[in-house]
């Protein structure tokens, strides 16, 4: 009985030690599921950090691209803004001085044409009197020649025009003796001027102009009558508008002069106006108002004075038109327009610079000082008589040459390309700042 109590009692304790095993080895394996589980999510926060992390870095490699974008594009589009802005104030300020440079050559030429007319009218009208009154030329003596050419000059723009008749050497002692006895109309023109109590003194006989008449630009001297010998006469100045306030200039002797012979027989023979080479003004010390212009470059425009109106009448005589450079230029340009410089050169080698700014026009400098760095503008032209041979080297032909100066060029620059500029980057520099907030808000 004994023995059978304790073997119940070892196989409950046997029971109970096979349940604490099974019980243990039940919670060893749910521990080893736990840590298993617990190894797993750290696995995964692990990878979704290493994922949060490379997506953090992508967005931040964005933002940086659209910053980058954004400054880049701000740079090129002010700095194109700019450019633009600058470049076209560059073409509008090319495109004014061509139309500008083309209107002074083209003015330039209506105003000699305008001379020409004003020249050949006289002519006309001294023919007409002479046929009409029956004087025989050289004989011949306009009245009211004073206010004939005071209208005449102002047409022309010209300060002083001259009458030459063409006296044959065997009439020279005739002709003198006729102008001592002709010459009030010296007298009377110097009344028309407001200057009655000037005393001219005595018209002399036929005589060179004075060598000290000579020393300028253009002008040679000569000192005998081998220049007139080419035509076989004299040509004494004779009647003048003004009047001169000294009379010994009346009866020089322009053939005396080789620039003169020289265009004189030009006009004889093609029977045409035509214009001198450039030089100063040496007779204008015997005219009143005329002596601050003894400096000034002066051309003189000849045209002939015909016997009569047939076709083939002889050549009896000379008008002079002279008139300072600066007047082809005035008057062009409107007020405010400005500076530019023309260069007018002869083929007889003078040279001289001009200033225009507006309708004012002024001798700059002899000799062509105009701005090497516009000569990529540089607008070329001619002044052009009809008739006349481009070819002829014994003519002066004339050359213009038109340039730009900085000054012009400043009155075409401003501010607006920097402002454009500015305001161009400002937009872009708003814009960023709208993105800078924006994602500021949004972390």
């Amino acid at each position: 009985m004994m023995r059978d109590n304790d073997t119940d009692d070892a196989s409950e304790l046997l029971s109970v030690s096979e349940f604490s095993q099974e019980d243990e080895d039940n919670t060893s394996s749910h521990d080893d599921g736990s840590d298993a589980e617990h190894h797993q999510k750290k696995k995964k926060k692990k990878k979704g950090d290493e994922i949060g992390t490379k997506e953090s870095k992508s967005v931040f490699r964005a933002k940086l691209m659209v910053y980058l974008v954004l400054v880049v594009s701000c740079v090129t589009a002010s700095v194109l803004t700019y450019f633009f802005t600058s470049d076209q104030e560059t073409d509008d300020f090319e495109k004014d001085f061509k139309v500008f440079a083309d209107e002074i050559v083209r003015v330039a030429n209506d105003v000699l044409q305008v001379k020409i007319d004003v020249v050949e009218s006289l002519s006309i009208s001294t023919t007409s009197y002479a046929t009409k009154e029956g004087h025989q030329f050289p004989f011949v003596t306009l009245p009211d020649f004073e206010i004939q050419t005071q209208k005449a000059r102002e047409m022309a723009s010209s300060e002083l025009i001259l009458m030459t008749p063409l006296v044959d050497k065997t009439a020279g002692p005739q002709w003198e003796n006729y102008t001592k006895f002709e010459g009030s109309w010296i007298e009377q023109g110097l009344v028309i001027q407001g200057l009655p109590g000037v005393n001219p003194g005595p018209i002399p006989g036929i005589h060179d102009l004075e060598e000290s008449d000579h020393h300028n630009a253009g002008l040679d001297q000569s000192s005998d009558d081998a220049d007139s010998a080419r035509l076989g006469v004299y040509a004494p100045i004779w009647q003048t508008g003004p009047a001169p306030i000294n009379a010994s200039i009346v009866n020089s002797d322009f053939l005396s002069d080789e620039t003169f012979a020289e265009l004189a027989e030009q006009v004889v023979r093609s029977r045409l106006p035509f214009v001198s080479r450039m030089g100063r003004l040496p007779i204008a010390k015997y005219f009143a108002n005329l002596g601050d212009t003894l400096d000034s470059p002066y051309s003189f425009v000849l045209s002939p004075i015909f016997k009569d109106f047939n076709e083939n009448a002889d050549i009896v005589g000379l008008y002079y038109i002279v008139v300072p450079w600066d007047i082809y230029f005035r008057d062009i340009l409107p007020l405010g327009v400005g500076d530019i410089e023309v260069v007018v050169s002869d083929s007889c080698d003078g040279v001289v610079t001009y200033a225009i700014n507006g309708p004012n026009s002024w001798l700059k400098s002899r000799g062509d000082t105009h701005n090497s760095g516009f000569d990529n503008l540089r607008v070329t032209g001619s002044i052009d008589i009809e008739g006349q041979d481009a070819d002829n080297e014994e003519l002066c032909h004339y050359t213009l040459q038109v340039y730009p100066t900085k000054s012009m060029k400043s009155d075409y620059e401003s501010q607006d390309p920097l402002i454009f500029a500015i305001v161009v980057a400002f937009i872009f520099v708003f814009t960023t700042m709208v993105f800078l907030v924006y994602d500021w808000a949004v972390q």
